[in-house]
């Protein structure tokens, strides 16, 4: 899995003063309980608290490299609790299909934009695999992304044959070309984004796969 969640840069680790450790170690302990707490519970939480504490022993001792490291390995698994909270929130598989793979690379339309946070389930059909459907979650979404969105969602509003589709209170649009293929693509409040897509597949399945996310907790 590739996680980009990047806080501190390491060459200017050195700079930093106490407040500024305590304020990222604050930071990563805020983050740990909107996430870490509720879905994985206390296990994954304590190993990110020891990680932080590790790094600020570290920290004390002035070994920099080492502060460095164990503060970028709580954030690497803060990402991993993110993504799988993420991965909870998208439905399984729907009768006569299963889920093919979970996966947080990055997103085709994001290729190379760090700091996302991406998780997407595939499905196919068991009767006939090339019949397939996706649904991703993307979210950390830098202001020029947003921007980008906001135009993408305009077009894919405009596009022939295209409707409105709402999930949880949030409106998007779907379109199907005649080949089958289909697209959804939700804007999620302002840091978030709900894509979709089928092929081989009738518009209904995929809407109503669609509005099983559960968008309350993005």
């Amino acid at each position: 899995m590739r996680y980009i969640l990047l806080l501190v840069n390491n060459s200017r680790f050195n700079e930093l003063g106490k407040g500024m450790w305590e304020r990222i170690l604050f930071a990563c302990r805020v983050v740990v309980l909107l996430t870490g707490v509720v879905i994985s519970g206390p296990a994954f939480s304590d190993e990110v608290e020891e990680l932080i504490d590790e790094g600020r022993v570290a920290y004390s001792k002035g070994d920099m490299s080492s502060a460095s490291e164990q503060l970028q390995n709580a954030l690497n698994l803060i990402a991993e609790l993110s993504v799988q909270s993420f991965i909870a929130l998208i439905p399984e598989a729907p009768k006569g299909w299963a889920v093919e793979e979970n996966s947080s690379e990055e997103s085709a339309l994001f290729t190379g934009i760090a700091g996302l946070i991406v998780a997407t389930k595939r499905y196919k059909s068991i009767k006939t695999p090339a019949h397939t459907m996706q649904i991703a979650l993307i979210s950390n979404l830098p202001a020029f992304v947003k921007v980008a969105v906001g135009t993408m969602a305009g077009l894919q509003k405009r596009k022939t044959g295209a409707s409105v589709v709402a999930v949880g209170g949030y409106v998007g649009s779907i379109s199907c070309n005649p080949k089958g293929k289909c697209e959804v693509m939700i804007q999620v409040g302002d840091n978030a984004l709900l894509t979709a897509e089928s092929q081989g597949v009738a518009r209904e399945v995929l809407v109503n796969l669609v509005k099983q996310v559960n968008l309350e907790k993005v």
